[in-house]
Order: structure tokens, then C-alpha cells, then sequence
């Protein structure tokens, strides 16, 4: 995790842990196996998500919203840039 450029590593990380399931992770990792392989598992699922993203042209929904939205009696979550829904947490 020390290569590549600082300020995205920390940009990532920093993203990630606002959105709630990410953070949940992180967290149970940190318990599990410590704050540096938390860093590295949370950065690698990141960049999981980012690929599917960019692979499928399909937008990151977060596990169990569509659920939530469906009970509530909302519309799908529509995104028109898969960018959209990662840069506004």
C-alpha cells in the first residue's frame, strides 16, 4: 500500500469510511487482524467496486438500499454517471 500516489491512497480510504457498509468493514477487519491490513482489505474492496463500476457501466449500490427504497415505496436509485453515486459520499 505504500506505492502509488499518496493522496488518492488517502482519498479512498478516507471515502470509503463514509459509506456505511465499507466502514463496517474496515471495522471488522481492524478487530480481526489489526489497523494496517484493515487499510489494505478496505483499499482493495474499493478498488473491487471501482472496477466492477467501470467494467459493467453499472452505478455502486449499497448492499440492502434498493430493499430499503422498495419498502419505503421510492423509485430504484437511477444514476446517469457511475461517478455520481461514489463522489457524493
Amino acid at each position: 500500500m505504500a506505492q502509488g500516489v499518496s493522496w488518492f491512497r488517502w482519498l479512498m480510504l478516507q471515502r470509503g469510511l463514509r459509506i456505511p457498509s465499507l466502514g463496517a468493514f474496515y471495522l471488522q477487519v481492524e478487530a480481526r487482524r489489526g489497523k494496517k491490513t484493515a487499510v489494505v482489505a478496505l483499499a482493495r474492496k474499493i478498488l473491487t467496486i471501482i472496477h466492477h463500476i467501470l467494467v459493467n457501466l453499472e452505478p455502486y449500490v449499497e448492499e440492502g438500499l434498493k430493499k430499503k427504497l422498495k419498502a419505503q415505496g421510492l423509485p430504484s436509485v437511477q444514476v446517469t454517471s457511475p461517478w455520481r453515486i461514489w463522489l457524493r459520499y
